[in-house]
């Protein structure tokens, strides 16, 4: 595939190699494993748990795995690894396609780095969110209304309240043309119909995923919101430079506004990061290519250092060493019991 890229493919193919080195150095952890196989198995049978009636709302990823078959856990991991790498893929193809100047494109894919978005693909791998992220991207490149509505309808498909939000922001940043925004509005109400066809076979009323954070509000509040810093750091992380930098000198005001609502949806989240990253993937896109196309703007002295220090951040930072997966299989394999550590 590589060498297939053409002419200015090279900025590509160091992306590749940074996106793969990001990857490896998180390394890659899976979660939910153990409801999956019996989701795919038997996609219109509830499951058993009370607490993983949530998985339920995601159907894209429960389907392929069942069309698939999906059901042993070399299977599944197979399956959840490949549709990362479509994510990874899907971002390189973008950014290949989108920007022309070889230059412009290696200082693109070097800011999308310094996100959280590689970091949540890999740390997440059992998630619908590569299903997302792969839709959204090539949404970015499709101009046919009936890719439009059908990419649409995959990310609803993928994650319903999250592509809502993320759609949303989309339209706001890009306030497409009618012959866009139709069959993009198309395409989500026929997720959301499909979404209710199906938790109705299951004899489910309403959003499950709603439900399990309604149950937890008091929680979710008291635990995200006592420490509003912490959290505001840890939404776009080392991205925030790129944001910054992006924001000195332009009265944009849309940004801000979108980048705070989605803090307000993450922060009712279990998992603030990693849904902070998603639902703000049209503000990554965007910050992303508009320094690009700047060349930098402030960071072309720094992007270089920037890289590096990210990188390393991921492997030093307070926790990242048991945090990292690699490293939770070697000491599982070792047969060392990390519960009383």
């Amino acid at each position: 595939m590589m060498r297939g890229l053409g002419p200015g493919g090279s900025a590509t193919r160091r992306a590749a190699l940074l996106f793969a080195a990001v990857v490896l150095v998180t390394g890659v952890r899976f979660a939910d494993m153990s409801s999956l196989g019996e989701l795919h198995a038997r996609p219109l049978q509830l499951l058993d748990s009370p607490r993983d009636h949530y998985l339920h709302s995601s159907l894209v990823n429960i389907f392929v795995g069942h069309a698939l078959q999906a059901v042993s856990p070399r299977r599944i991991q197979t399956l959840y690894l490949g549709a990362m790498a479509l994510a990874l893929g899907a971002m390189l193809l973008y950014g290949h396609r989108a920007v022309a100047d070889p230059a412009e494109r290696w200082t693109f894919f070097r800011i999308l780095a310094l996100s959280p978005l590689i970091h949540v693909l890999a740390f997440w791998v059992g998630k619908s969110d590569p299903f997302l992220v792969a839709g959204y991207f090539l949404l970015l490149l499709s101009e046919n209304s009936l890719v439009v509505g059908a990419l649409a309808l995959g990310m609803t498909l993928a994650h319903l309240e999250q592509a809502t939000v993320v759609l949303w922001v989309h339209a706001l940043l890009h306030r497409p043309r009618p012959a866009v925004l139709i069959p993009l509005l198309g395409g989500w109400l026929a997720g959301l119909g499909v979404h209710h066809v199906y938790l109705t076979e299951l004899g489910m009323a309403g959003s499950p995923r709603v439900s399990w954070l309604a149950d937890r509000l008091e929680f979710l509040g008291r635990n995200n919101f006592a420490r509003p810093y912490a959290m505001l750091a840890l939404s776009f992380s080392w991205f925030w430079i790129p944001v910054l930098a992006y924001l000195r000198g332009r009265r944009e005001w849309t940004l801000p506004l979108a980048a705070g609502a989605c803090f307000l949806v993450a922060a009712l989240s279990m998992d603030f990061t990693r849904v902070f990253t998603l639902l703000s993937l049209p503000l990554t896109v965007h910050v992303a290519r508009g320094l690009a196309r700047e060349g930098g703007g402030l960071l072309v002295p720094r992007l270089g250092m920037l890289t590096v220090l990210a990188f390393l951040q991921m492997e030093l930072a307070i926790g990242r060493i048991w945090d990292n997966a690699w490293a939770l299989m070697l000491v599982k394999r070792l047969g060392i019991d990390l519960r009383g550590l």
